[in-house]
């Protein structure tokens, strides 16, 4: 044992040994790795650690040139599993709660400034039976010492006619919806608002049967949702991409169902619901397309356009040319895009009707092939903090650590298919706006096409 102190292999062993016990350490924890790979790797460490050999200084010079690197490349890899653990269990803990943000709102010329201004006076409000963010704000006015008298309306147009006739001082409404609807539908052309208090109202989510589902064994849905909003991911807002992922892992089968924004679900345009939360929209889409949805994934295609500059920029194929409304052009073909282009990109671009989700999608995938590539370990440290607040899924950090470890053992390529849904375009009335819009209506011939292939994809195999 003397004799060991006295080398210096002796202590670059322990070196090596402590910085891969680490790593293994983290690999376990992290639980997205075969235990095979992890065994192999143990064994190789007892094999140098046991099998004595009679030594030089020659071999102890050997030792310490592979022994450095080797702890280096240990300690670098650590690093890069524990950020990676740290990332799964970001992404898997938000969907536990959806905030909704409520406001009272004024016209823009109006003296009031505060809740305590609207002492004695009279408040309308909008309210679904699905979201009751309203009544949070109303306990706020009591919370405060507020006297006030409130009616609750049927949809925002006869609320906004409401307050435009004087009969109500204010209004409470949620503020992704009065957005969305100024943006799409020039809501505040005539009578601009003024938020002149804001309450985050968090809610919590039931992840039901689908925390125990085998995933590596047992067919599943997930909803992927993307926003184009300012703001952390799980605060509610209306969603610009809706797609129906159904995968089969054991035939290596998925199915990609792709719904425009503007689909006609529940008398509402299927974007808007996503004001209301990720469940109303699961619900939703379970009841018109009949089928179970497992799991939700929603991604902030704003936030996460901010790692486009992080990875050198992304390289996208316009299919078809046009300029936006500040004049910017973006021509057709190969075209080379920064963060800021990328978010103008994916908020104005014109949607093709066999891709509903176009600009969207277009940009999500070059950032996927980039962030997968070598290039991007460089800036891994960004990349993952800005994930873990672009992405909210309700999927368990188990269940993804499964899915990754049973394509490392497998490797067998999957077989994809991307459907778009047709319809026809009609006014409909929308529910939170009280009035007719233009909305995307689903044919029978489609519904049933899209139903048939969801089931032949879930029983494939079966």
């Amino acid at each position: 044992m003397k004799e060991n102190l006295k080398r210096p292999g002796f202590y670059g062993a322990i070196l090596s040994f402590c910085s891969i016990a680490t790593l293994i350490g983290l690999l376990i924890r992290l639980d997205a790795i075969p235990l095979r790979f992890i065994a192999l790797l143990l064994f190789g460490v007892a094999c140098r650690l046991f099998f004595k050999r009679p030594h030089t200084i020659w071999k102890n010079v050997f030792a310490w040139m592979i022994i450095t690197p080797l702890t280096i490349a240990m300690l670098g890899g650590s690093w890069y599993v524990a950020k990676t653990n740290e990332l799964l269990w970001s992404l898997s803990m938000k969907e536990r709660t959806y905030i909704s943000e409520v406001c009272v709102y004024v016209p823009q010329n109006s003296a009031i400034q505060s809740l305590q201004e609207l002492q004695g006076k009279r408040i309308g409000y909008y309210e679904t039976d699905e979201d009751q963010t309203s009544v949070e704000m109303l306990k706020q006015f009591k919370k405060e010492g507020v006297s006030i008298e409130s009616s609750a309306y049927p949809s925002l147009t006869p609320l906004l006619d409401a307050l435009k006739a004087k009969k109500v001082e204010a209004i409470i409404a949620q503020r992704p919806l009065i957005e969305a609807l100024t943006q799409e539908d020039g809501l505040q052309e005539n009578q601009p608002l003024r938020a002149i208090a804001t309450k985050k109202v968090k809610v919590e989510l039931d992840r039901g049967r689908s925390a125990t589902l085998d995933v590596t064994k047992t067919p599943f849905t997930v909803l992927i949702m993307g926003t184009n909003e300012y703001g952390s991911v799980n605060e509610n807002s209306a969603n610009t991409v809706n797609i129906l992922a159904v995968v089969n892992p054991q035939d290596k089968k998925k199915l990609l169902v792709s719904l425009p924004k503007e689909t006609y679900v529940w008398n509402n345009k299927l974007g808007y619901l996503g004001i209301q939360g990720t469940h109303v929209v699961r619900q939703a889409l379970e009841q018109e397309l009949d089928v179970p949805i497992d799991y939700t994934v929603r991604v902030n295609l704003t936030t996460m356009t901010g790692i486009v500059d992080q990875l050198g920029g992304i390289e996208i194929d316009n299919k078809q040319a046009f300029e936006t409304k500040s004049k910017q052009k973006f021509e057709q073909g190969k075209l080379w895009l920064d963060a800021k282009q990328a978010l103008t990109y994916v908020q104005e671009c014109p949607n093709d009707p066999s891709n509903p989700n176009q600009g969207e999608m277009v940009v999500l995938s070059a950032m996927i092939e980039k962030i997968l590539s070598s290039k991007a370990l460089a800036h891994f440290e960004t990349i993952q903090s800005v994930l873990g607040e672009s992405i909210q899924t309700s999927m368990s950090k188990e269940q993804i650590g499964d899915l990754v470890k049973m394509q490392m053992l497998q490797r067998a390529p999957w077989t994809l298919e991307i459907v778009s849904v047709e319809g026809r375009l009609e006014e409909k009335d929308i529910e939170p706006l009280g009035e007719k819009a233009n909305v995307l209506v689903l044919d029978d011939q489609t519904l049933q096409r899209v139903e048939q292939k969801i089931d032949a994809v879930l029983r494939a195999g079966s």
